[in-house]
């Protein structure tokens, strides 16, 4: 039986919301036999869910297909209480309290010891919902609103610091991990929409009362989802790598910033600034940027190669640094 969440139910009102469905049956509501066993076995027997709901089709029997009819008084009990039971019918009974201008009653059977379901009501789902974002659960979804699930899973999935870090740029899915942006491939976006989706939950009716319930994913749900993200996290192709998505007053010229491993050296003011997934680049170096670094063995090389000439020195120094950004002006 699948475990739903929050306060309990007793037995008695499973019942009374069991009686509420078959009322709605086939009328203004579907066959929730199954769903009733399923939900509310734990609390009353299956052979009066089945029982209950036997009257109702005994009433509709003209117009109910599909079920076995199990009339034999020889049959096992066990077999009866495996099998769908349909009890014979009391025309007699039925036409006096239709001449009478009653309506059919629906007997409540005895009730099994005080077992209870847990389950959540509609007016606590806003309290609910708060208390799992608060959490960083993946909470109660909408699978009929997928562009809202794909906006939950950045949430929950897609952020640093408040800032988006997957982002679908020329074709690709592009996601933010050690301090640099990757490509990451369609399936492994499915898998991860797929372990999100499992974690959720959804809310099902009860007769008048609702409850949440797992989320199981399928293909078609996870295809939805998928297109959903493409809108969501989309970036105009128009932007080139590397970009500033953050504050100008920052950074005035994304090409100018260089990553390395203790942060994003931004070359005019030789200042670190910490990693941000704002800085939209695939490239990020091997090592610290130590500003009081002496490079003695290459300045040895320098002074070798051209004696004394300091300004052809300073020319191959600024060319190697010119290596290091993606600035190409003076090529």
């Amino acid at each position: 039986m699948t475990e739903l969440v929050a306060p309990q139910l007793t037995a008695e009102q499973a019942i009374r919301i069991i009686i509420a469905d078959i009322r709605a049956y086939p009328q203004s509501g579907p066959d929730k036999r199954e769903e009733h066993i399923r939900l509310f076995g734990g609390l009353v027997a299956i052979e009066e869910i089945n029982a209950l709901w036997a009257e109702r089709y005994a009433e509709f029997r003209k117009k109910v297909v599909g079920f076995r009819r199990f009339a034999s008084k020889e049959q096992s009990s066990a077999k009866a209480a495996s099998s769908f039971f349909v009890p014979a019918v009391q025309p007699k009974a039925d036409e006096e309290r239709k001449d009478a201008g009653e309506e059919r009653p629906f007997s409540v059977p005895a009730l099994l010891p005080a077992k209870q379901l847990e389950i959540k009501h509609v007016e606590n789902r806003g309290e609910y919902e708060q208390k799992a974002k608060a959490d960083g659960a993946v909470g109660v979804l909408d699978p009929s609103n997928p562009l809202a699930v794909a906006k939950r899973f950045i949430a929950l999935r897609g952020q640093h610091n408040g800032i988006r870090v997957i982002h679908r740029w020329r074709g690709k899915f592009w996601n933010w991990r050690d301090n640099r942006y990757r490509p990451t491939d369609d399936d492994a976006v499915r898998t991860a929409l797929y372990n999100f989706l499992a974690a959720g939950e959804r809310e099902v009716r009860l007769g008048a009362v609702s409850a949440f319930t797992e989320l199981k994913p399928n293909k078609t749900l996870v295809n939805n989802i998928f297109d959903a993200l493409e809108a969501v996290a989309f970036l105009d192709q128009e932007y080139e790598m590397p970009s500033w998505f953050g504050d100008d007053e920052v950074v005035e010229n994304s090409n100018e910033l260089v990553a390395m491993q203790n942060g994003l050296l931004y070359l005019p003011t030789r200042k670190l600034i910490p990693h941000s997934p704002d800085f939209f680049s695939a490239g990020i170096l091997d090592y610290d940027y130590d500003p009081d670094a002496k490079a003695p063995r290459f300045r040895q090389f320098l002074r070798e190669l051209w004696p004394g000439d300091f300004e052809t020195q300073r020319l191959v120094l600024e060319m190697f640094g010119l290596c290091l950004t993606h600035v190409t002006r003076c090529h």
